[in-house]
């Protein structure tokens, strides 16, 4: 957001290193961020198979809303248990 790519990369590089068993869903927040899809699709992915706590923000997490229009939304959010009705 600060326009400062090379920091902001390293940054989130140290996140992984040093968290990705533990805020993979942080991660994907991150590349909803930056409109980067594909990769908050691959740590969301990640965070469901580690039991991250923070799936459970999935349909309301306002950083991941670059993510609304991809078909493989309503595919995960049904993953995640959400029902037909729950997502109207």
């Amino acid at each position: 957001a600060q326009k400062k790519p090379v920091e902001a990369n390293a940054a989130l590089q140290v996140v992984i290193d040093r968290g990705a068993e533990k805020v993979a869903f942080q991660i994907a927040e991150i590349y909803g961020f930056r409109r980067d899809v594909d990769q908050a699709f691959v740590w969301l992915e990640r965070a469901y198979r580690q039991h991250d706590v923070g799936i459970a923000y999935t349909p309301i997490d306002l950083f991941l809303t670059p993510l609304h229009t991809d078909p493989r939304w309503p595919v995960f959010l049904k993953k995640i248990g959400l029902s037909d009705e729950q997502l109207k």
